[in-house]
């Protein structure tokens, strides 16, 4: 059922991206794509929330399945991971970039 399916990704997606709740998510993490235009968000979770991170970490197996790359941006470096960080504030996704 293709339809059922979109209807799932898409409340898994909305829940991903709902508001904080007042007072219930401390520290925040996002996920973001980049793409040419800048960054586009994806997801954010609170380590103290695990349906905020569930729902975050379902869509960053669904991009990497999809063939992107992510990186855990702390500061000025950045390190490669496979697994969304429970306590990661920035998890970036990319493509490989052509070039010549």
């Amino acid at each position: 059922m293709p339809g059922a399916q979109a209807q799932a990704l898409i409340g898994e997606r909305h829940r991903a991206l709902a508001p904080p709740r007042p007072g219930k998510l401390s520290t925040v993490g996002r996920l973001v794509r980049r793409t040419l235009n800048g960054e586009q968000p994806l997801a954010e979770w609170s380590p103290s929330d695990l349906g905020s991170y569930q729902a975050a970490a379902a869509v960053f197996q669904r991009e990497l399945d999809s063939g992107y790359s992510a990186v855990r941006a702390k500061g000025a470096t950045h390190e490669s991971v496979t697994e969304l960080p429970r306590d990661a504030e920035l998890v970036i996704l990319t493509t490989a970039m052509g070039g010549g």
